[in-house]
């Protein structure tokens, strides 16, 4: 009944009065209703940033699953584009060499001080026997030392007991490629004042039956003097022009099966 009272009260009221009143009940209501409705919207807003701040972490997750992906496609990419150019590489050398030639991988490397050897998945079901010569992209691997039905063991020319027929390129001086064990092999049995300098190639003689006659074997990198054998023989260091420590695929040079 007082709420009716005062409602029929402020009906009489004239307009100057009434917006009075109005004005004076408002600042409060209105301060009121701001601060009740002030929690609603942090609330709210938050739950927006919120709703936000998942999605971004999600779309950050895709992205950089993308990123992870693109990377492992490039990563492919370059490496076809290397076995390419390797393969290339060995397709020149049989294209140039006479004899018929398998395409192997290396699945072992065994360097030691004293042996150094590569182990290919190419043995005797491919007609691989011992004593056939492996060649990769820059010349001589070595030649094969056993072999297995799907393997074979491969003496690299950097091995103390491989001994190789050779020639100097330039001046067809000869002498016989020692394996060193180190990486380096030695051209032994060279006279002393024979014509070899710094820079000489050094090919295959052909005395040797497994070695055709030109295949590349090294380079000379220092002339040393005699080996104190009565000063007959220079010492002359040879590096192989194959990186023997990266091999990855080789040529099996294959020989007619001897009856």
């Amino acid at each position: 009944m007082v709420l009716l009272g005062l409602i029929v009260l402020f009906a009489r009221m004239n307009d100057g009065v009434r917006e009075i009143i109005t004005g004076v009940v408002m600042e409060p209501v209105g301060f009121l209703m701001e601060r009740m409705s002030g929690p609603s919207n942090y609330i709210h807003a938050f739950l927006y940033d919120l709703s936000h701040f998942n999605g971004l972490r999600s779309e950050n997750k895709r992205l950089r699953l993308e990123v992870a992906e693109l990377r492992r496609e490039l990563n492919r990419y370059r490496e076809e584009a290397l076995e390419n150019a390797r393969l290339k590489a060995l397709l020149r050398i049989k294209n140039s060499v006479p004899g018929d030639f398998l395409l192997a991988r290396v699945v072992g490397y065994d360097p030691t001080a004293w042996r150094s050897f590569v182990t290919v998945n190419r043995g005797m079901k491919d007609g691989v026997q011992m004593d056939d010569v492996v060649l990769a992209g820059g010349g001589v691997v070595g030649r094969v030392l056993m072999t297995t039905i799907h393997y074979s063991r491969v003496m690299l020319l950097t091995d103390r007991n491989s001994h190789i027929p050779a020639l100097v390129q330039r001046s067809r001086v000869r002498g016989i490629l020692v394996g060193g064990g180190d990486g380096i092999c030695s051209l032994e049995y060279v006279a002393k004042g024979a014509d070899v300098v710094v820079g000489d190639r050094v090919i295959t003689s052909g005395l040797d039956e497994s070695f055709p006659k030109g295949l590349l074997l090294g380079k000379v990198v220092e002339i040393l003097g005699d080996d104190g054998e009565e000063g007959l023989f220079q010492r002359i260091k040879v590096r192989p022009l194959v990186d023997l420590k990266r091999l990855e695929e080789v040529l099996v040079m294959v020989r007619p099966h001897t009856k």
